[in-house]
């Protein structure tokens, strides 16, 4: 039987304009949001709410932010909202209600809405993003790898890169030619990050193709589909655990499993401890209880319940990634701009290094930061 192509527009017609009147409706219901919790917010566009400049690249999503955050900081604000198409984001402006929020009501805002799936995407479990409980029994047992007194202990590691970061910089400076200075850095930390998070001297500096360098920009590589599966992990990532997707690229999950993978079997099989976090995992791993006080003091971990199970080889890889993740891109990018500034300002670059040159002989085991930093 053949329906008449009139039928057919009209049939479509009427989806369409059904599935436009929702949308509306759903943005409209969304949109306010804010205004039921009883926060100012800027007026939001159907369909990117605040953020249509940095979603249409015609600036980033930081000046996006940015600018709402100087309108309302400016009408003498503690917060205000936003939205990032549908979903609303907070914003906080007042410095102690931060502090209030990262320490005393910290068990209110655990939740970062990251996507996780630790069986398509073994790298997107790890702390920052974990949810509930599991956060709350992971945060439990890595806590005492983040005190001072373990940072202190990789500290050497610190010294040794920043010893070859100025041999390079040395042998740049009899040179002609310009240098980039965020590629520098950025193999500068990874360097670090690698050498503390996972073990490995990543030769970064000597080498400016190493794979630890070129899979660590790999992660910040965006292509459509990147961007993409990117975009709808943040906005509704409910559509990826329907359709089992893995946001973290295939080629970056293998090289960061294998690495965690030959990296432990090795450090077990010929029982090499090194004063790194890859030790601390592999402590929690074999159930080894970390103490604060003394990272030689140690016991088996007798806790029963979930805090004392031991980490799974994917969660430790989860964790060593992140510490990568958030060390080396984040650490580069900061002090690239540190630098520009300190160009742009010579008097505060000639007081700093004075201050550094000055308090220098009186450093010995522990690190003092001048004033200006």
């Amino acid at each position: 039987m053949a329906i008449p192509s009139s039928e057919i527009f009209t049939s479509l017609l009427i989806a369409f304009l059904t599935l436009v009147t929702v949308g509306a409706i759903y943005f409209k219901w969304s949109f306010n949001y804010w205004k039921r919790k009883g926060v100012q917010s800027p007026p939001a566009s159907i369909p990117f709410g605040n953020t249509g400049g940095s979603v249409l690249q015609k600036v980033s999503f930081g000046e996006d932010v940015k600018n709402i955050y100087d309108e309302y900081k400016h009408k003498g604000l503690k917060y205000a909202g936003m939205y990032f198409f549908a979903k609303p984001i907070f914003l906080v402006f007042d410095p102690e209600l931060v502090k209030t929020i990262m320490t005393k009501d910290f068990q209110y805002f655990t939740d970062h809405g990251n996507y996780v799936n630790e069986e398509v995407d073994p790298l997107s479990g790890h702390l920052f993003s974990l949810k509930g409980l599991k956060w709350k029994n992971l945060r439990a047992k890595l806590t005492p790898t983040f005190t001072s007194g373990k940072m202190k202990m990789m500290f050497q590691t610190l010294v040794d890169c920043s010893d070859e970061l100025i041999n390079i910089m040395d042998k740049a400076s009899k040179g002609k030619n310009a240098v980039d200075i965020k590629d520098v850095v950025g193999r500068y930390t990874t360097d670090i990050i690698g050498s503390c998070a996972f073990g490995i001297e990543c030769n970064s500096l000597k080498n400016p193709k190493s794979d630890f360098r070129e899979y660590g920009k790999k992660v910040f590589e965006l292509d459509a589909f990147q961007a993409l599966k990117n975009f709808i992990s943040f906005c509704c990532p409910e559509m990826l655990h329907i359709f089992k997707v893995a946001v973290t690229r295939d080629d970056v999950t293998k090289f960061f499993m294998n690495v965690v993978n030959e990296t432990v079997n090795y450090r077990e099989a010929n029982n090499i401890a090194r004063k790194d976090f890859m030790h601390l995992l592999i402590q929690l791993k074999n159930n080894i209880k970390i103490q604060d006080e003394d990272s030689d003091n140690l016991k088996q971990n007798n806790n029963n319940g979930e805090v004392g199970k031991t980490l799974t080889m994917p969660e430790l890889a989860a964790q060593a990634f992140v510490f990568f993740l958030a060390g080396f891109e984040t650490s580069s990018t900061t002090l690239t701009f540190c630098f520009y500034e300190l160009v742009k300002n010579p008097d505060i670059q000639e007081t700093l290094r004075q201050e550094v040159v000055d308090g220098w002989d009186n450093v010995q085991d522990r690190v003092e930061f001048p004033k200006w930093v």
